[in-house]
């Protein structure tokens, strides 16, 4: 998320976005909303938006009348992998470690059902 790009995406479409909108001193600073994406809770937000999303697959089943045979071979994939080029050997603070998210995907779904950063690379069993 870039607030300096969402900042004037709401500029342009000011009119637009008051009709949603209460904005009595006008479209935020992109300083603004960038403390409002940093204090967002990332896990809940993921696990919000997955709930949101199987709920429409399993509406969207349930209306295609196929809602018995989806879950009769449930293939759920655990899954880990390292984020090459995310890591840095020189940085101010040290040396940055690559990330290492563990997945946890739907084949059901297809779709991500969870992910959580590792510390360090292992086997995925137990950290799952």
């Amino acid at each position: 998320m870039n607030g300096r790009r969402d900042r004037s995406i709401c500029k342009g479409e000011g009119k637009w976005l008051r009709k949603y909108l209460d904005l009595p001193n006008g479209v935020p600073t992109d300083d603004t909303y960038r403390v409002v994406f940093s204090n967002i809770c990332t896990d809940h937000f993921f696990q919000v938006t997955t709930g949101i999303l199987l709920g429409t697959i399993d509406g969207i089943i349930e209306l295609a009348g196929k809602q018995d045979n989806i879950y009769e071979k449930s293939v759920v994939s655990i899954d880990g992998k390292v984020s090459c080029g995310s890591g840095r050997k020189e940085t101010v603070e040290g040396k940055v470690r690559a990330l290492q998210p563990l997945n946890v995907y739907s084949d059901d779904y297809g779709m991500c059902l969870a992910q959580k950063f590792i510390k360090e690379k292992t086997n995925e069993i137990p950290a799952a």
